[in-house]
């Protein structure tokens, strides 16, 4: 009986552990297994769209995306984050191969979520107010 009471605090200390925890201590490097520091890889393989996407944008249905200098925000929810996505694949020490181009009228984005799969984004700037997604959130978006 104690064993399985020790076991059951052992899984809820385990999954207590959060992504917003890991990156809310980030600033001071983390460690894992075999001692590489896995923050230092993660700023590394840093988002960086181009100066005319920056700022929020909207579709017709009102789904936001908003871009800043170093990644792409997914609707109101600050933890819906390309950052998010990649720095969960290097903290479980994969390489999520970040591939981006970037023009002055396009910007397209590439890396791994898992083993198998890849998110892609495609944006193409139609003015300075409107851009066109063609990939992940298809669709028209204006800039707020």
């Amino acid at each position: 009986m104690m064993k399985k009471v020790i076991l059951l605090f052992s899984l809820v200390f385990i999954y207590s552990c959060t992504i917003d925890e890991i990156l809310e201590n980030s600033n001071q490097g983390m460690e894992i297994g075999n001692g590489d520091d896995v923050y230092a890889d993660y700023l590394s393989k840093d988002i960086t769209p181009p100066s005319w996407i920056i700022g929020t944008w909207i579709n017709p249905q009102g789904k936001e995306l908003k871009f800043t200098k170093n990644d792409i925000v997914f609707g109101s929810e600050e933890y819906n984050t390309v950052q998010r996505d990649v720095f969960y694949y290097l903290f479980r020490k994969k390489d999520a191969e970040i591939f981006q181009t970037k023009t002055d009228t396009t910007y397209y984005l590439q890396y791994k979520e898992s083993a198998s799969d890849q998110k892609k984004y495609n944006f193409i700037k139609i003015s300075d107010t409107l851009m066109e997604s063609t990939k992940l959130f298809k669709g028209i978006y204006t800039k707020k």
